[in-house]
């Protein structure tokens, strides 16, 4: 049953992040906090994971985000002990978790590169928005901030973090306007960008049979009957039909 699938799954997470605590592996301390804290939000044990987040930034230099969860912390259990003593050390006191993604959204575009961006500043916002969706998935931002890192990392071409963060929005926010744009985007990079025909096909297939109605259907069925043709056979193909408008 789903309920002894999850019961196993929280089992096994549990098992994997202390275990990875104990051996002091800290990129898999984050990966298993960040995904009991996702799968299993309501779970005792969630602020220590937070807190464990937390110090794990600050060791590796990471202060922007770790203010990030502390500011999302204080937000998220403003009864716990550990919030009161938070507020004494935390930068920009007087702003909400909303108000810092705002100002560090505007940072990504100041001094740009050649890609149009700040790569460092969108490399430290995408940690961001992540930080922000795990501890306050609830919140009507969260999806959205997902989106913004998507797209980032699709201009810094980390293509697997685009995926990953499109995944993360289908599966977690499934209702909402963003989740049917991820999965279109989704195939379109693996089609275009990844040259995954095959998992191209299945995600357009998906989108199609998931949104029928969605304006975007028309487009995906076109990508869709047109996979791996390049744009000259695809403007040859466009070229009668425009002839005959």
């Amino acid at each position: 049953s789903s309920d002894e699938t999850a019961s196993s799954r929280r089992k096994m997470l549990k098992k994997a992040y202390e275990f990875a605590k104990k051996t002091g592996n800290s990129e898999r301390v984050i990966e298993f906090a960040s995904r009991s804290l996702l799968d299993f939000p309501k779970d005792k044990g969630r602020e220590e994971k937070v807190l464990d987040l937390i110090s794990i930034h600050e060791n590796a230099g990471k202060s922007v985000v770790a203010n990030v969860l502390k500011h999302a912390f204080m937000e998220n259990y403003p009864n716990s002990p550990k919030a009161d003593s938070l507020k004494n050390i935390v930068q920009d006191q007087n702003m909400s978790t909303d108000s810092i993604m705002v100002e560090l959204g505007k940072k990504v575009k100041l001094n740009p590169g050649t890609t149009g961006i700040n790569t460092l500043m969108a490399t430290i916002y995408v940690d961001a928005c992540k930080a922000y969706a795990t501890v306050l998935p609830e919140r009507e931002n969260a999806p959205k901030l997902l989106f913004n890192a998507a797209q980032l990392t699709t201009t810094m071409r980390q293509f697997d973090k685009t995926i990953g963060l499109y995944d993360w929005i289908v599966d977690k926010y499934p209702d909402t306007d963003d989740a049917p744009v991820a999965l279109a985007t989704k195939g379109f990079i693996l089609d275009n960008d990844l040259k995954d025909m095959d998992k191209a096909k299945e995600i357009y297939r998906q989108f199609i049979e998931k949104y029928p109605d969605h304006n975007l259907t028309g487009q995906i069925q076109f990508l869709l009957e047109n996979l791996g043709k390049s744009n000259e056979e695809l403007l040859k193909q466009l070229d009668p039909q425009a002839k005959k408008q």
